[in-house]
Formats: structure tokens, sequence, C-alpha cells
């Protein structure tokens, strides 16, 4: 007997679960079916247009033009070779201006992380004369503070910062950019921040996050503060492979 399936039919690893998986630490978790929405919806919440070009690559404007979080699907080259950009963001002081900061997020990011930086780039207080997100990098230290909180072990060389998380499949680099280095580069230059994990029991299991000099120390710390909570991310048993289960704590 021959067994039809629809062409609407998800893949495996996306098909609805009775029981979701917590998983940690939630840098491992991986993407998920949906990750697009969950970076998305705090840019509906505040009323941000989407464009869609001829490459279905989504564009979310702030209402003033200043702000952008950019959706590859079909992901673009990243400064790593094994890796793809599917995410992007930048700031600029006005409609036309080349960018003051842009920020990059590869494929496996989990985009639960990815959404606590661009909540905290949609909900800007609106007090400040000058906005935050074009203020400058800030305080180093704000940045850095959820790292030191939760245990991560630091490193200083000179000016040179690096972080490794207690378990050593996630890290967090602080470069300090020779003068003149911005954003107008696109990331083909050595960013200010690099963040990313990798499972040592499935190297597939790889992402990276790159900042450039002038992303607010605010914006870093809320993505920081969301890759080091130690809740579990929901996830479908079925979307985790088998070889990376020894390095995750499953409930």
């Amino acid at each position: 007997m021959t067994t039809h399936h629809s062409h609407n039919q998800l893949p495996a690893y996306e098909q609805p679960c009775a029981t979701l998986l917590k998983v940690s630490p939630r840098y491992l978790a991986g993407p998920r079916s949906g990750d697009a929405s969950e970076v998305l919806a705090p840019l509906d919440v505040a009323g941000w247009p989407r464009y869609c070009d001829e490459r279905f690559t989504i564009h979310r404007f702030a209402p003033d033009g200043r702000r952008c979080v950019i959706y590859h699907p079909e992901e673009r080259p990243c400064i790593s070779p094994r890796q793809r950009t599917m995410w992007r963001a930048w700031a600029r002081p006005a409609n036309g201006s080349p960018m003051t900061w842009m920020a990059h997020w590869t494929t496996s990011t989990p985009p639960e992380i990815i959404a606590a930086f661009t909540t905290a780039l949609a909900h800007e207080p609106t007090h400040h004369r000058t906005p935050l997100y074009l203020a400058g990098p800030g305080d180093r230290e704000q940045a850095l503070r959820p790292l030191a909180d939760t245990g991560w072990q630091g490193e200083h060389c000179g000016e040179r910062l690096g972080y490794h998380a207690p378990d050593g499949q996630a890290w967090a680099h602080y470069y300090p950019s020779p003068e003149g280095r911005n954003a107008r580069t696109e990331l083909h230059t050595e960013p200010t921040w690099i963040i990313g994990a990798q499972a040592k029991a499935y190297p597939q299991r790889t992402w990276h996050a790159a900042f450039t000099t002038a992303t607010p120390a605010y914006l870093i710390a809320a993505f920081l503060t969301a890759m080091t909570d130690p809740t579990g991310l929901p996830r479908n048993p079925q979307s985790i492979p088998t070889a990376l289960r020894d390095s995750l704590t499953l409930t």
C-alpha cells in the first residue's frame, strides 16, 4: 500500500510534538522552526514596517528609518567561510547617512537570544536627547556584566578581553578597534565583539555573532543576558542530534 504525503507536510524535525524538551545550555539549543517570527515579533509590536525584496530578504525599518533588522532566508557569506549570515542589524543617524554600527548572526544562533537584541533595539527609551542606539559603545563593563555574574572565566591581554563559559562551549571576545574602523566596512574587517558557541561533541552546532565598534553596550548586554540565562529553550526532541545530547541538559 502506498502512502501519499501532502505537499504541505512539515519535515520530521518540524512536526508538532506533544512534549517539547527544555535545552540547556541555551546557546547550544540551535535554530527552530519559526525562528524568523521569534526575532521579528518585537519589531511587530513596535510598528516597524516590513519590506521584502526580490530575493525574499526581509527588511524591517524603524518608523524613523534609522534602525534596521534584516533576515536573509537564503543566507549571506560571512566572515567565517564555514558559516553564513542569516540576520543583520544596523543603525544610522539619519535616512541615507552611513551606518554607525552593524551586527550579524549566523544560521544556528538560537532565535530567542537574537530576539533579546531586537527587543532592546526596538523599545528604545524616548527621554534621551541622543537615542541610546546612537550614543556610542558606552560602558564596556555594562556589556560584560552578564558574563561575570554567571561565572564565565575572563582573560585579559592588554585591551583585548576573552570570556569563556564554564563548560568551554561558548565565548565572548572583545577586540579594541584600530582608529577609523567602523560599520561602513560591512564587517569585512575584524569587528570589536565576536560572540559564539560550538558544541564539543557536535562541531556542526556552531554559530557566532559579530558587532562593530560603535554597537552600544546595552544592546550587547541584552544579547549576553539572554545567552547566559540558565533557563532552557524549548525544542522538538527530533531536532536534537543524538551526538549532541551528551553536551546538553534536557528536561
